[in-house]
């Protein structure tokens, strides 16, 4: 989390850790301390100074590292100038110096003892490098300070390192007021001395064969006197800076232990460590630095898990935005996990050398946290899903099933919808795809891992099998609808490739031979239909049962088109078959109008002409859609010389419509039956007509030839008049008998021979206009 804006501003100079009471209050200044360092890294150097009181170890470190510790005024007595302990940043990187309360205060008497015991172990814990502040003449006297505060720091190192010499601590004596009177190489082996005296007095098992330098790095540094060589004593002030640092970094750290926690964890682990110490408790830094590593991680967890929640939250929002999920949104969502998860190792890593198990129990709880927030992210995208990408899904078919329903089964159109319906379908099953995406399901327990994928797994599988059940049935409701607009294309066709031929050529004949040539020219279209409806079937990857069944259905179609064309022609049957009877009698086999000579003629044509209707009638009374149904048409009848001919009959014998199946009768037998009245009255009227023309026609060719010579001889006007005039008849007749009296007696009569010339050149006018009319003929 962010540091809070109170721990930003570095103090201004020393603060106090421990106050003088022995109360922890040092949090906030160390955290600020810590977050002011220039460079970053989990190394923190600490330096404490221990001593005596009014030893100058304050105006020491003031010189050494240009802080500005409060520093005891000799001219205002002496007195305890420092009260528990102060910490500041020292002039190095990352760097930390504790001044601590001096020994053998009078202010604190002998209740101090404890005080100062607490204060040196609290110094031991903390620091890399203890400086021991000593006078000169306190080197070799047994009842020095330094005597029982070195004795205090053998004790505790013990107890809380044992006597093992991976923990190294250096202690840095500080020889104060030196006269010059012993050499420093001399005072340096008598301070080992004194150590030596002192690690003799710590009992403790296991010390057996080691030295001091086995478990301390010792440094000394000898320091003039302070009043009487000042400034000799500031310029070996600057020296012992530049020996302290040295490359920009301390040289007295090097070697020594560094603090037992991360920069970060100092503040905790400082409060943790003198929490115990005030309280007198067994201080076991194994724990404390666990606690520390246990703080920081639910810290680190929180922030990584906070980061998480908040990427997963922003993701989810997209999906309800866009309504919409694909392939590099779930990449995104996986890469999530690693990422968050690594964003907490790589915040624990400084406490991974002493705290493992606490990480690698958080890692596993963050790892299933986090995979369970990418379950809840993938099933509200399985909902999306299941909604809004069903709604799109619904809608394009919609789209197409409308389109098809008007299409007139054209192949390119057919494999348009194919392709767009693949579309569709990666549209909306790829993301349930997408979804069932394995990923590395973190959890500690792996019996509870596989529980839970195996729910996950379950759960998609259930969504992935009721989502391609709806993509399945759209896709077969789009092909049914496919191949069933190309079965009435088919039936369309056939309809039309059927119908005009039929009417104009086979069944206009009307002879026996029509149906076998019906049935052959059905079959041919529907061969050729079937033949197209199965390259269409492949084209929309129909299913072979549902082609075939299409298929099927053509012959059932072509057998009703053909009984359809066929009925509505039964339907003016009887007409048909008088028409037939017309056509047959009034014409002879060459196509020309007869002309009638007998009446044996006429009866001749007359039977003819109603055996033709009837076989029109016979014809078309049952379909010949089956060739079995070829032998119901006509009965045989043995003739005078023994041989067999065929007899229409109309209606058909009533055991023959027993024997045929009902859907093949066009006309029934009482349909038939009056039928067959109405066309004998029909061809018994036409008859009884015809033979009364040829009676007037033979009456007509017995006219005396006399009447023809009247007709000539008058013209037919004035033969009319002189019928319509009764008197004009009577003289007419009398005359004419007189002269045939007088032609077949040759008996004179006066009157008539004055009537000869005229006679003879009546005559002549006659012929002459005769042949006259005959030439205008012949033109």
């Amino acid at each position: 989390e962010a540091v809070d804006e109170s721990l930003k501003a570095l103090p201004k100079g020393p603060c106090h850790v421990i106050d003088s009471s022995g109360t922890y209050v040092g949090e906030s200044c160390i955290t600020k301390l810590i977050n002011g360092f220039a460079e970053d890294g989990d190394d923190v150097h600490i330096l404490a100074i221990l001593g005596a009181q009014s030893t100058g170890k304050s105006t020491l470190l003031n010189a050494v590292f240009e802080t500005s510790f409060e520093a005891l005024n000799a001219e205002s007595g002496r007195r305890q100038c420092t009260q528990g302990v102060f910490v500041t940043a020292a002039g190095g990187p990352r760097q930390l110096v504790f001044d601590c309360e001096g020994v053998d205060s009078k202010e604190r008497g002998d209740k101090g003892v404890n005080f100062e015991r607490q204060i040196s172990l609290f110094s031991l814990v903390v620091a890399n490098v203890l400086v021991v502040n000593i006078w000169e003449s306190d080197i070799g006297r047994r009842g020095s300070p330094h005597f029982s505060l070195l004795r205090t720091v053998f004790d505790v190192n013990f107890k809380l390192f044992g006597t093992s010499s991976a923990v190294k601590r250096t202690l840095f004596f500080i020889v104060r007021d030196f006269t010059g009177s012993t050499g420093g190489p001399t005072l340096e082996q008598q301070i080992k001395s004194d150590l030596c005296d002192i690690w003799k007095d710590v009992s403790i098992n296991g010390l057996e064969g080691k030295t001091v330098e086995d478990l301390f790095n010792l440094e000394f540094f000898i320091m003039p006197h302070f009043i009487f060589e000042k400034d000799r004593w500031m310029q070996k002030a600057a020296d012992l800076r530049s020996f302290l640092f040295s490359n920009g970094e301390m040289s007295a750290f090097r070697g020594s232990s560094t603090v037992q926690v991360p920069a970060a964890g100092l503040s905790t682990f400082v409060e943790r460590v003198w929490k115990k110490i005030e309280k007198d408790e067994a201080l076991n830094l194994p724990v404390e630095r666990e606690y520390v590593a246990r703080h920081f991680s639910l810290q680190a967890s929180k922030t990584s898990g906070t980061w998480f929640s908040d990427q997963i939250d922003t993701l989810m929002v997209s999906v309800e935005a866009d309504r919409s999920v694909s392939k590099p949104f779930f990449d995104q969502a996986l890469a999530l996990l690693d990422r968050g998860l690594d964003m907490y190792k790589s915040e624990m890593a400084k406490y991974k050398a002493f705290a493992p198990d606490i990480i690698k129990t958080e890692m596993q709880n963050l790892a299933v946290s986090f995979s369970n927030r990418l379950l809840q992210l993938f099933s509200r995208c399985l909902q999306v899903i299941e909604t809004d990408q069903r709604h799109v899904f619904e809608g394009r078919v919609a789209a197409m099933r409308s389109e098809i329903k008007e299409m007139e089964g054209k192949v390119e159109v057919i494999n348009d919808f194919q392709s767009r319906f693949e579309d569709a379908r990666k549209e909306y099953c790829e993301p349930v795809l997408f979804c069932s995406i394995e990923f590395d399901w973190k959890a500690g327990d792996e019996a509870e891992s596989q529980k839970v994928m195996d729910e996950r797994k379950r759960k998609l599988e259930e969504v992935h099998s009721r989502i391609e059940g709806e993509v399945s049935r759209a896709r077969q409701d789009l092909i049914s609808l496919q191949l069933s607009a190309v079965l009435n294309w088919a039936k369309w066709k056939l309809q039309n490739e059927l119908d005009a031929p039929m009417r104009a050529h086979i069944f206009a004949d009307e002879q026996k031979g029509m149906w076998e040539l019906a049935r052959n020219a059905l079959s041919r279209v529907e061969n050729d239909l079937i033949e197209e409806i199965k390259e269409k079937g492949d084209a929309i990857d129909a299913d072979e049962s549902a082609v075939n069944e299409a298929c099927g259905q053509i012959r059932e179609v072509g057998e009703s088109v053909l009984l359809l064309i066929v009925g509505s022609i039964s339907k003016g049957l009887s007409e048909r078959m008088q028409n037939a009877f017309t056509a047959a009698f009034k014409r002879d086999k060459s196509g020309k109008p007869r002309r009638w000579k007998s009446e044996h003629e006429l009866d001749n044509a007359y039977e003819a002409a109603k055996q033709r209707g009837l076989q029109v009638g016979a014809l078309f009374s049952i379909a010949g859609v089956t060739s079995d149904l070829d032998k119901v048409y006509f009965e045989e009848k043995w003739n005078d010389s023994g041989a067999a001919e065929e007899i229409y009959s109309f209606p058909l014998r009533s055991e023959i419509y027993q024997q045929v199946d009902s859907k093949y009768i066009l006309v029934t037998e009482e349909q038939a039956t009056s039928m067959r009245a109405a066309f004998d009255a029909f061809a018994d009227v036409v008859y009884s007509d015809t033979q009364e023309i040829l009676a007037q026609r033979q009456e007509q060719a017995s006219v005396p030839r006399w009447i023809l010579f009247v007709i000539l001889l008058l013209g037919w006007n004035e033969l009319m008049w002189l019928l319509s005039n009764p008197f004009a008849v009577l003289v007419v007749l009398l005359i004419s008998l007189a002269a045939g009296v007088s032609y077949f007696t040759h008996i004179p009569v006066p009157f008539l021979d004055h009537l000869h010339p005229l006679a003879d050149a009546l005559f002549s006018l006659l012929a002459s206009l005769a042949k006259k009319k005959r030439k205008q003929k012949v033109a």
